[in-house]
């Protein structure tokens, strides 16, 4: 393990369940979601404070883009989680006697003594309504 890596696992704060829905299917038009399965991931989680615009550039709480969050958090992992796609439900986190939605993934690496760590910045919503 690299310095780098050594840095993150200090700041490790919880071991979450993720939730992941394999892709789906239409049958004579009709969508029948995938098979769902559980994981455990080590992650740090912060609270996002001061992040207005932090899903495609738009503000979470914007009437315009339909899509209305209560709470959103940034976790680092070592493990990629997905967020939705045309044909992907994004990940579910468990965290805080809650589930929270995957709404962005981002590569986040530490380049130290010439290794590079790879890591994830993720961030988490606690309740969406609305469009995707």
């Amino acid at each position: 393990m690299s310095f780098g890596a050594d840095i993150v696992a200090n700041f490790l704060t919880d071991t979450l369940t993720v939730t992941r829905t394999a892709a789906g299917a239409y049958t004579t038009g009709i969508y029948a979601a995938g098979n769902t399965s559980t994981f455990t991931i080590d992650a740090c989680v912060q609270p996002a404070a001061g992040l207005q615009r932090v899903v495609g550039g738009r503000d979470l709480r914007s009437e315009i883009d339909g899509q209305h969050v209560d709470d959103v958090r940034v976790l680092y992992t070592a493990t990629e989680l997905r967020t939705r796609t045309p044909s992907v439900e994004p990940d579910l986190v468990s965290y805080d006697n809650d589930t929270w939605t995957v709404m962005r993934v981002e590569l986040w690496d530490l380049p130290t003594s010439g290794v590079q760590d790879l890591h994830y910045r993720v961030t988490i919503t606690r309740k969406t309504e609305g469009a995707s």
